[in-house]
């Protein structure tokens, strides 16, 4: 252990420290965002509802099942991201404290030995932070991404059309940019969005 090697040490704890304080925060605040989110969206079923109740609409059970008060843990469940992110970030801010304080001690320390081993122990946590904090940010974004990839999957976007004219369009789709591409019969071609017919 040489000063030379604490000022090294001390910098490079520094700036891990800064920029996963950075990245938790930016975390912290979209989980804020997300569980906003959740209230607001109730909150707007709920009126929805009592606004169908006043023109003697009753609510179905799936509406009535999406107003339920959401709770902490289900929040939570939604929330891995955040609760990976946040075991990180605490093992490395008490990682890097503990090993600063010896370092910091050592070198306020007069005649102090060269403490090889306090040495060891500086390098391998520093490291460890370093690792720490780039599979922080791959595990969260992973996370992100299935979320993500859950979410598009969700609901049917091709409700009010039926199987066959799917797979005709799939069938077209396949003979693009061939000579054989079949053509759309009465039968068989594809209708206009259900939603717009009669407009």
């Amino acid at each position: 252990m040489s000063h030379d090697y604490v000022a090294i040490v001390t910098s490079l704890n520094a700036a891990v420290l800064l920029v996963a304080t950075i990245q938790y925060g930016a975390l912290i605040r979209n989980a804020g965002r997300t569980f906003t989110e959740i209230f607001e969206t109730r909150n707007a079923r709920i009126i929805r509802v009592i606004t169908d109740l006043r023109n003697q609409i009753n609510p179905t059970d799936e509406e009535l099942q999406l107003i339920k008060r959401p709770s902490f843990l289900r929040f939570l469940r939604k929330q891995w991201g955040f609760i990976v992110a946040s075991g990180i970030y605490m093992s490395i801010c008490f990682g890097i404290l503990g090993s600063q304080i010896e370092i910091l001690k050592w070198a306020g320390t007069a005649n102090a030995k060269a403490e090889p081993a306090m040495a060891k122990n500086a390098f391998y946590t520093a490291v460890m932070a370093i690792v720490f904090l780039v599979a922080e940010s791959a595990i969260v974004n992973l996370i992100a991404l299935i979320r993500s990839a859950r979410q598009s999957t969700q609901g049917n976007p091709f409700e009010g059309y039926t199987a066959e004219e799917i797979e005709r369009v799939r069938q077209l789709a396949e003979a693009a940019g061939t000579t054989a591409i079949p053509q759309a019969n009465s039968a068989t071609q594809v209708p206009n969005n259900p939603t717009n017919a009669g407009s």
